[in-house]
């Protein structure tokens, strides 16, 4: 288990918690993350390249103690963020979290649209629209078929309940 304290410019940030197996990356737990990135380190000294990360971000409410560490009054507004990060082999290497500063977190995401499947991509694949695009498409609006709502479709997809979802694929 990792946790460090990220600062900018000397301020609290980020209150970051790493689980690793341990068995895979033996003396982590002395390297210099002050000089190294985790996933440098763990692609330089024990060959394990990170090759995906999944993360899910939420709002939450920081606790006193996390409220302490971060620096910021009791009870503050944060982003908590959830990572499942895999090597080139598909394997888990990290189970991550983070906890940033509500007050001073952005994001900025970028949605990308490529028509051919990447390699080893666990999203679903897109599957080819007949119609038409207009002309004018932006490549980062891809075009969608619009099928009516009627009150036979809402029964039909009410009548079939949603599966959850798996994060971790075997």
């Amino acid at each position: 288990h990792l946790e460090r304290l990220r600062l900018v410019d000397g301020e609290p940030m980020v209150l970051e918690s790493s689980h690793l197996p341990l068995a895979l990356f033996p003396g982590l737990d002395v390297a210099d993350f002050g000089r190294r990135s985790l996933y440098d380190i763990l692609r330089e000294d024990y060959g394990r390249a990170v090759a995906e990360a999944q993360e899910t971000i939420e709002p939450v409410m920081l606790t006193p103690h996390e409220s302490g560490l971060l620096g910021v009054a009791r009870h503050v507004p944060a982003v908590l963020t959830r990572r499942i990060t895999t090597d080139t082999r598909g394997r888990i290497v990290e189970l991550g979290q983070a906890l940033l500063r509500g007050d001073r977190s952005s994001y900025l995401l970028i949605r990308r649209v490529s028509e051919l499947p990447v390699q080893g991509s666990r999203l679903p694949q897109r599957v080819a629209d007949p119609t038409p695009a207009p002309a004018a498409r932006s490549p980062l609006d891809p075009p969608t078929r619009h099928t009516p709502v009627t009150e036979a479709s809402v029964a039909s997809s009410a009548a079939e309940p949603s599966k959850p979802r798996r994060m971790i694929h075997s």
